[in-house]
């Protein structure tokens, strides 16, 4: 029969080596750690700073995009930012350019500009990287907007925490995203991050850096990248047309240039899309109703609303931000004609809202 001290050094072992089991469990972290250095800075050179539009309360004016080529096609979120009539890129060196927009989708929130540029750094895209849940990662942005100039972007390490679909907050509205993320454990999810990219240690692209959104569960932020094949998918086809660059931009999820003619001409009771306003996005807790654009042809550009315009009435009930506008419109009738009242500078104006465009039918 074993004595208890001849049993102790045999439990100490067995102690020891289910320590060890974790160590050897997890090579993610040995991967982090012995990442390429070199294709850490290569990477770091692909990763460019966007300034444009916004800076309204918590309303980003800044963000990132990754060069996915080398004559300076530049892959970022659809944001704000991008309102601006030319966003302003920032190169690693420090070199700033105008960019034009060669294309968005308006359902994935995903935009492609073009720089006129050559020979640039860039990072590969490719049409699928195996992913999946427990790989390590590197995140690469300008979060905090740190690094205005030739300084380098921030650079962070982490995992895959899973491959799921996204049920989400943007502020107080719900943020759709079709398909499934990468749902990240580094604290990816900061103001000027969205845009950035997501390699492997090797710096292969895996993703780019979403939006700033919170669970719809729990309120909590949500840290996600949207998977390489899905850019694939948006930015390869564009880039391979080679519009012309005064041409309008695309949006791929329609198929129609975004300064055509209104694709749904119907003005739904609770959505002036449809009319063609564009709205600031609903990220405070009191928005202001501004129109952030104006669709060309559109309904409401025929009325009269005009850019940067301030909805102050809709059918005689006053609207103080978004919330109260969204309250508004969902109360009004199927048919009931939508009057809106706008403050432009220091004067008011009234513009009716046709129930659908001329020449068009339901």
């Amino acid at each position: 029969m074993t004595s208890s001290k001849q049993a102790r050094p045999t439990a100490v072992a067995w102690a020891v080596t289910l320590m060890a089991v974790p160590l050897l469990a997890l090579p993610c972290s040995a991967d982090l750690l012995s990442a390429d250095t070199d294709r850490v800075h290569e990477t770091l050179r692909a990763v460019v700073k966007l300034y444009g539009a916004g800076g309204l309360g918590r309303i980003e004016s800044q963000g990132s995009g990754i060069l996915v080529s080398a004559d300076g096609f530049i892959l970022t979120v659809l944001n704000p930012l991008l309102e601006s009539a030319k966003p302003l890129v920032v190169l690693d060196n420090g070199r700033r350019i105008e960019a034009r927009i060669v294309g968005v989708d308006s359902t994935r929130e995903l935009a492609l500009l073009k720089v006129e540029a050559e020979d640039l750094p860039f990072v590969q895209l490719r049409a699928s990287s195996g992913t999946r849940a427990g790989d390590p990662i590197l995140a690469y942005s300008n979060c905090f907007n740190i690094a205005a100039g030739a300084e380098a972007a921030t650079v962070q390490r982490g995992v895959i925490a899973a491959v799921a679909k996204l049920r989400a907050l943007q502020g107080f509205e719900r943020f759709s995203y079709p398909g499934r993320v990468l749902v990240l454990d580094a604290t990816t999810n900061n103001p000027g991050a969205a845009g950035g990219a997501i390699t492997d240690p090797r710096g292969r692209l895996l993703g780019m850096i979403g939006k700033e959104v919170q669970s719809a569960a729990t309120r909590t932020w949500v840290h996600y990248a949207i998977p390489c094949d899905t850019l694939f998918s948006f930015a390869q086809p564009l880039m391979s047309q080679r519009r012309d660059e005064n041409a309008a931009p695309i949006d791929v999820a329609t198929a129609d240039p975004m300064a055509g003619s209104p694709r749904n001409t119907t003005i739904a009771r609770n959505d002036l899309k449809a009319a063609g306003i564009q709205l600031l996005p609903n990220l405070l807790d009191r928005t202001p109703p501004f129109v952030d654009g104006v669709l060309p042809g559109s309904v409401a550009e025929q009325a009269g609303v005009r850019a940067d315009d301030l909805i102050v009435f809709v059918n005689d009930r006053t609207i103080q931000d978004l919330n109260d506008l969204q309250t508004v419109l969902g109360s009004l009738e199927e048919d009931e004609p939508i009057t809106i009242t706008l403050l432009r500078g220091d004067k008011l104006l009234t513009v009716e809202l046709a129930e659908k465009a001329e020449g068009t039918s339901r």
